[in-house]
């Protein structure tokens, strides 16, 4: 778990596409993003955005901004 943890930390070790998983997940879920750190005991201020990817993330924005205003 110690050396997992250490790769998450990291945010190079996995796939590229795990990566645009998570970075997806954490932008739709506040509460998935508190439960992933809290799991693996990250620091409050980590955190995996679909900016930092290395690919395009056609529609990121969007997904973001009708979450946001669908709500409201």
């Amino acid at each position: 778990m110690k050396a997992e943890k250490e790769n998450i930390l990291k945010k190079k070790k996995a796939a590229v596409q795990v990566r645009h998983m998570y970075a997806g997940s954490f932008a739709l879920s506040e509460n998935f993003a508190k439960e992933f750190k809290a799991f693996w005991h990250l620091p409050e201020a980590w955190n995996l955005t679909e900016e930092e990817l290395e690919i395009p993330v056609f529609g990121a924005k969007i997904k973001k901004n009708n979450k946001s205003s669908q709500m409201g």
